[in-house]
C-alpha cells in the first residue's frame, strides 16, 4: 500500500455477479451507478470525484447483463480508464464535454433502447446497495487499514503541531496537508478551539484562536473506504472538569464499542450507550449530537438510533462518536468474531484506561501540550 492501480479483476467480477443476480431478481436491464460510493464498491477503490465534496461520481458506470459502460464527458474518461478503472473490463461510451446535457441520456438509449433500468439513487436500490456496502471483504478491510493508520498519522502529527494562538483554520489547514502528505483525501475537517468546542458539535474552522483546548476531527478517505476519528489537544494542565467528562465520554465509547457484536441489533447497542450516559451523570447528552453508526464506503451508511432494527454483522465498519459539551471520543473498528478492531488506534498517544462490560479498553486521553 498504497497501490492504487493494484488489479482487482477478481473482486470486480464477484461484485458484478451479484449486482446481475439482483437485477435479474428486479427484473431490470441495466444499473446506472452514479454515485463515487457506489462506483468505488464496485471496482474495489476507484476515486471518481473531481469536486471533494459532492457524492456524484465523474465517471458513473452503466451494469448490464453482458457489459459495464463508462459513461462520461471526454474530460474525464482518459483519467478514470488509465488511473481508476485499470484491468477492469470497462467499455468506454465518453462523449464530448459541450453535449453533457443529453450525452449520458443518449448513451443509455444506445445500450438499453426502452428495456428497464434504474439508478443506484432510487430508494430500493440504495437500500439494497448499502447492505452490500455493509459488510467489507478480507481485501476492503486491508484497504481500510492503510487508510485508517494514515488518517491517524494525520491527526496525530497535527496535533503535535497545535499551539497557543493559531487559529481553527491554520490548524485545520496543517491537518489536510498532513492527510494530503500520507496520499488521503480529507473529506470532512472539523475543528474547535475553547468556547466553540463547548457550543458546537459539527464545528467547521474559523479565524478563532486556541487558548487552551482544540478538539480535531478527521474523515478521510482513499479507494472509497472512510476512516473516521477524533483528538483532543490541551495547552497546559488540564482542568478536573474537563478530565472528568473526558473519562465518562471514553467509558461511554467503550461501551458502544463492546456492546458491538454480530447479532445484536444497531438499536440495542445504541440503547446499552444511553444507559453508559445516565450512569455517568450525563443523561441528556446523547440528544446533542448522532452517536454514530456502521461505516465504510459513506462516512455513516446510517445514524443509529434506538429504534434502528438492522444487526451488526462480522466484517462491518463501525465508528461511534458520543460527546458529553467540550469532549468528545471516536474511532473505526470492524467487526470481527471473537472481537472489534480498532483500526485508526492511538499511537504514540496517551491512553486512558476504562471498562466497559466487565472488560477494560484503552481510550485516547487528552492530548498535553
Amino acid at each position: 500500500m498504497p497501490a492504487p492501480n493494484e488489479p482487482r479483476h477478481d473482486e470486480f467480477t464477484a461484485k458484478l455477479a451479484k449486482l446481475r443476480g439482483h437485477l435479474r431478481k428486479e427484473g431490470l436491464e441495466g444499473l446506472l451507478l452514479t454515485q463515487q460510493s457506489s462506483v468505488a464498491w464496485l471496482t474495489g477503490g476507484a476515486e471518481t470525484h473531481i469536486v471533494l465534496a459532492s457524492v456524484d461520481s465523474a465517471g458513473p458506470l452503466m451494469v448490464t447483463q453482458d457489459s459495464v459502460y463508462l459513461l462520461c464527458p471526454n474530460i474525464e474518461a482518459p483519467r478514470m480508464l488509465e488511473e481508476e478503472l485499470t484491468g477492469l473490463e470497462v467499455e468506454d461510451c465518453r462523449y464530448p464535454w459541450h453535449e453533457e446535457a443529453h450525452g449520458e441520456d443518449d448513451d443509455i438509449r444506445k445500450i438499453l433502447d426502452d428495456r428497464p433500468w434504474a439508478k443506484d439513487t432510487e430508494p430500493h436500490i440504495a437500500a439494497y446497495l448499502a447492505e452490500c456496502f455493509s459488510v467489507l471483504s478480507g481485501p476492503e478491510q486491508d484497504r481500510y487499514r492503510w487508510v485508517a493508520r494514515q488518517s491517524e498519522e494525520a491527526v496525530r502529527h497535527t496535533c503535535q503541531q497545535v499551539e497557543q494562538g493559531m487559529t481553527e483554520f491554520e490548524i485545520a489547514g496543517i491537518l489536510s496537508a498532513e492527510a494530503h502528505k500520507r496520499e488521503i483525501w480529507p473529506v470532512l475537517t472539523l475543528v474547535a478551539a475553547d468556547d466553540r468546542l463547548r457550543k458546537h458539535r459539527h464545528p467547521i474552522p474559523t479565524s478563532n484562536r486556541v487558548e487552551n483546548c482544540a478538539m480535531l476531527v478527521l474523515c478521510a478517505r482513499r479507494w472509497g473506504l472512510i476512516a473516521n476519528l477524533t483528538r483532543l489537544v490541551h495547552i497546559g494542565p488540564i482542568p478536573d472538569d474537563l478530565r472528568n467528562r473526558h473519562y465518562a465520554v471514553c467509558t461511554v465509547d467503550a461501551t458502544f464499542i463492546h456492546e458491538t457484536r454480530p447479532g445484536v441489533s444497531y438499536g440495542e447497542v445504541f440503547k446499552r450507550g444511553q444507559a453508559a450516559y445516565a450512569a455517568h451523570g450525563y443523561p441528556d447528552e446523547w440528544q446533542l449530537h448522532h452517536q454514530g453508526g456502521p461505516s465504510g464506503y459513506l462516512g455513516r451508511l446510517f445514524k443509529a438510533t434506538a429504534a434502528s432494527k438492522a444487526r451488526v454483522h462480522e466484517g462491518q465498519a463501525v465508528a461511534w462518536n458520543p460527546s458529553i459539551t467540550g469532549t468528545k471520543s471516536e474511532d473505526t473498528f470492524l467487526v470481527q468474531s471473537d472481537t472489534n478492531e480498532i483500526i485508526t488506534e492511538a499511537r504514540e498517544w496517551p491512553m486512558i484506561e476504562v471498562e466497559a462490560g466487565g472488560v477494560k479498553y484503552q481510550r485516547p486521553d487528552i492530548l498535553v501540550r
